[in-house]
């Protein structure tokens, strides 16, 4: 009589023919609960709309603020006081975190490093086409120090999002890796910040 038994560890033939090891198996994150998947998939679909929709305010927020006839941001009734009075204050440093600040939602919104590469580019293009755009507005500079600056804060977004997501990304994968303890200790030991010992 055929026995079907396989001793322990073995791999084993599926319907398909393709072999499939235990040990591989038991590697793979467990699939999440239907309620949870759905919550799951009503987040994203949220926060996706929440940055475009934060982008496509803060795009026209920059045409706005940089194709109107004057600079004075104090002017400007929507804005904050001590905002508008601390960008006239810096004058084209204030280009650095408008920038930033712009970049965030469609950082966090691209899926991958190209997706996050070309939304650097685009905006990049952006804020050099509206620099230029104000040549041809007699009460104000073309200049290429609000171009630098309005890169700079691009720049720095892109490289935080980006350091961001590598550390997210690492402790996910420690995570599931729920048979090295060792491993997930040490990814969050050099994430997180240390405790303080007691008697120290």
């Amino acid at each position: 009589m055929h026995s079907d038994r396989r001793p322990p560890g073995s791999s084993s033939r599926s319907a398909t023919g393709t072999r499939s090891h235990p040990s591989r198996r038991s590697q793979l994150p467990p699939q999440l609960p239907r309620h949870r998947r759905t919550f799951r998939w009503i987040f994203v679909r949220c926060f996706r709309v929440v940055c475009w929709t934060s982008g496509a305010i803060g795009i026209a927020c920059g045409l706005y603020l940089t194709l109107k006839k004057s600079s004075v941001l104090q002017e400007v009734w929507w804005l904050p006081t001590g905002i508008a009075r601390w960008a006239d204050s810096y004058g084209r440093f204030r280009n650095f975190p408008a920038y930033a600040l712009l970049a965030l939602p469609f950082m966090l919104v691209a899926n991958g490093r190209r997706a996050r590469f070309n939304a650097f580019r685009w905006l990049a293009l952006f804020g050099a086409a509206v620099e230029a755009a104000q040549y041809f507005i007699p009460s104000r500079w073309c200049e290429w120090e609000d171009v630098a600056w309005s890169w700079a804060g691009l720049l720095a977004t892109w490289i935080l999002v980006e350091v961001g997501y590598r550390v997210a990304w690492a402790i996910r994968c420690a995570l599931v890796q729920e048979s090295d303890p060792e491993r997930v200790a040490r990814v969050l030991g050099a994430v997180l910040p240390r405790a303080p010992q007691k008697g120290k």
